[in-house]
């Protein structure tokens, strides 16, 4: 993909500007997932030891692993307790830019709660921002 490629090539002709390095992380987290984004990380840690802009990068993969670990034990939750974490667990997605984990995490939410027209209108909103 194009911004990929572009950011490749940044790194290749800008090695010392750690900025470079960072977004290519980012992207790759956010396209191919985690594991993509940490493995970035690795090879820009090799060049940039210690660098706060890719511990910040670092910080945001392994919270969005923490997160999908939430939500594979919602199961064990009642179905209220469901919502409320549900749309907690949507709202960090967003935080994230991940607009289509929450608009899913929303709509599953609206599964238990069919009749409430405040989460219905932010399911809503989250459908059309994915």
């Amino acid at each position: 993909d194009r911004a990929r490629d572009l950011l490749q090539a940044a790194t290749l002709r800008h090695p010392e500007e750690v900025k470079y390095w960072a977004a290519l992380a980012r992207l790759n987290q956010r396209q191919r997932g985690n594991a993509a984004g940490l493995e970035s990380l690795a090879a820009a840690e090799q060049i940039h030891p210690g660098r706060v802009e890719l511990w910040l990068v670092r910080i945001d993969c392994v919270r969005l692993i923490a997160l999908d670990g939430i939500e594979t034990k919602l199961d064990q939750f009642t179905a209220e307790e469901q919502v409320v974490l549900l749309q907690r667990l949507a709202d960090a997605y967003q935080k994230f830019g991940r607009m289509q984990r929450a608009s899913r995490l929303l709509s599953r939410a609206t599964q238990h709660r069919p009749r409430d027209m405040a989460l219905l209108v932010i399911a809503f909103e989250a459908a059309l921002n994915a």
